[in-house]
């Protein structure tokens, strides 16, 4: 029982009753000592409860009977005649009330040598225990020295736990008024930031939905063939100007969303090889137009098929080509990614881009990536916000990876980061070099493509840049109009604009899933918010892809091929 852990109680117990079994006519029992100078009942299975009342609070010492003088002497004494010995004296006469004769006690020692007790047994006739009797009695103390000691140990953490809890209440009312300070400031942090978000997100809407249109038909114009040189020159400070804003809009919205906490992983699997060709296909007049060599090169053992958040890694490669391409005049911008420590199922993927630019001067590395600070040279005049790498160092780590940059002042930069990744394939990317000419999508007429957007300019807008492909086109300007048109003339394509009144394109996008299945239509959602993007709605409605406005017309090509190539890949299309 002992080494069970039962009760204390149950333990001293069972050590009498266990004893009496063994000894007729005797009578076990166990006083215990508090404060070294007073005893009081332990366990007497067979003695009269009002004997063990009248003992309780007696002190101990010499004459105090049997276990009173044990306690005191902290050795055994034997009584053979209660009725004559002189130290039952002052008990003698409740003892022998109760039939009572002799005691024989010894006291019950802790291993330092304190009285925890003692253990007692009563003879009904005047005589001395036998040797067989003082063995087991030896014995039993020993075994409720062992459980007293273990209730000393409970008392003392009992106690120590007592002294705690003081101490904490002592604590929790000055922590409580602190918590309380704290859950006021929380609280009024939270309606900031709800306030924030709320403001950035409309101030996104409001400001993307007209870019879209600003933009697009500034695309549209400058592919005119008609144009006179001062045309050709306004409608490019138009677009150039739109695009410088649009990235500063970008950059303060994503900063805006990673300081505000609502920046999260969305682990997905797609194909690293074509993600990788679309930033080639994204950078790669860019590149041409300023003289320089563009090169995305992949190496064998790098896996085709993972599970990471690819619209955040494809954001972070885009700042850093981006970069790479801005501040480079001569020479090139490569891409390497490479596999560090592949293994069954895991995979350390490494990104390297690396570029002939002027380099980073010693001193500035360590302030790079923080907010607002830029790269180039003081002489240098250069656009953008100077958060592009500090929004990538924020999106690499929030992906559980690291990034870093090796540079020599005069002889170019490379930024790399490095992401732990799930293969989901043992397949590898079949494009290695990336092939340098990529064609638009097929001219198929009967592969047609519907717009959905309730803002005329930015649906109109978007009509005219895709009409050069060659598809037919059908329009809608809410998603109930679109379910009609996608019934009368099944397009493969889908271009859904999210918020609309009617019927917004979230559950427009479900029901067209409901009528065609996934592989008859590809869809791509439209946003122009700073949040939809990384919606777990948009993509559980069905959208295959992201489209953000405004739309730069190599990223919405690389959309539209992108998911028509799916669709050949499904099946023939007709």
């Amino acid at each position: 029982m002992i080494a069970t852990g039962a009760a204390w109680q149950r333990v001293l117990e069972a050590i009498c009753g266990l004893f009496e079994a063994q000894n007729s006519d005797v009578r076990a029992s166990i006083l215990l000592v508090r404060d070294g100078a007073t005893v009081h009942p332990g366990a007497a299975p067979s003695l009269p409860a009002e004997y063990g009342t009248a003992l309780d609070g007696a002190p101990i010492g010499l004459n105090q009977g049997s276990c009173g003088t044990a306690a005191f002497t902290k050795q055994a004494v034997v009584v053979e005649d209660i009725a004559t010995d002189p130290i039952w004296a002052a008990y003698a006469p409740l003892a022998l009330r109760f039939g009572l004769r002799a005691c024989f006690s010894t006291p019950i020692l802790a291993h330092d040598g304190e009285v925890l007790g003692t253990f007692g047994i009563y003879f009904l006739a005047p005589q001395r225990p036998n040797k067989e009797q003082l063995e087991l009695a030896s014995r039993a103390a020993n075994l409720a020295s062992i459980a007293l000691e273990r209730r000393r140990t409970e008392l003392h953490l009992h106690k120590l736990h007592e002294e705690l809890e003081q101490r904490i209440v002592q604590r929790t009312e000055t922590l409580e008024r602190t918590v309380l300070e704290l859950e006021r400031a929380r609280q009024a942090a939270e309606s900031a930031n709800a306030a924030k978000s709320a403001f950035l997100a409309n101030m996104s809407h409001e400001i993307r939905t007209p870019m879209s249109a600003i933009l697009g038909f500034a695309q549209v114009l400058a592919r005119s063939d008609n144009l006179s040189p001062l045309q050709a020159e306004s409608i490019d400070a138009i677009q150039s100007s739109g695009e410088h804003l649009l990235t500063v809009i970008d950059d303060v919205l994503e900063m805006s969303k990673i300081e505000a906490g609502l920046q999260r992983a969305m682990r997905q699997t797609f194909d690293l090889g074509a993600l990788l060709l679309d930033i080639e296909r994204m950078f790669r007049l860019q590149a041409q137009s300023k003289g320089l060599a563009f090169r995305v090169r992949a190496a064998k053992d790098v896996p085709l098929c993972i599970a990471s958040d690819q619209a955040k890694l494809r954001q972070v490669l885009i700042n850093l080509v981006g970069n790479g391409i801005k501040f480079t005049q001569h020479g090139s911008v490569d891409v390497e990614v490479s596999c560090t420590s592949p293994e069954p199922g895991r995979a350390v993927v490494r990104f390297e881009v690396r570029d002939t630019g002027p380099g980073v001067q010693e001193l500035a590395q360590g302030a790079l990536f923080q907010p607002f600070v830029q790269a180039g040279q003081p002489t240098q005049p250069v656009g953008g916000t100077g958060l592009g790498l500090a929004i990538s160092k924020r999106l690499v780590e929030l992906l559980g990876g690291r990034i870093a940059l090796e540079s020599r002042y005069g002889h170019g930069s490379t930024f790399w980061f490095e992401l732990e990744v799930d293969v989901m394939s043992d397949r590898h990317s079949a494009a290695r070099p990336i092939d340098e000419a990529r064609p638009h999508p097929p001219a198929t007429p009967k592969v047609g493509m519907l717009i959905v957007d309730d803002h005329d300019p930015t649906r109109r807008s978007l009509i005219e840049l895709v009409r050069p492909l060659g598809l037919p086109i059908h329009e809608a300007t809410n998603g109930a109009e679109a379910l009609a048109q996608f019934e009368r003339h099944r397009p493969k394509l889908v271009l859904m604009d999210m918020r609309m009144p009617i019927l917004d394109g979230y559950e427009a996008t479900r029901r067209i899933r409901e009528i065609a299945g996934t592989d008859e239509v590809r869809i791509v959602a439209i946003t122009a918010g700073m949040f939809e993007d990384d919606d777990p709605e948009l993509r559980g409605c069905g959208a295959n892809d992201v489209l953000r406005k405004p739309f730069r017309l190599d990223a919405l090509f690389a959309v539209i091929e992108a998911q028509l190539a799916s669709l050949l890949q499904a099946h023939a299309l007709p």
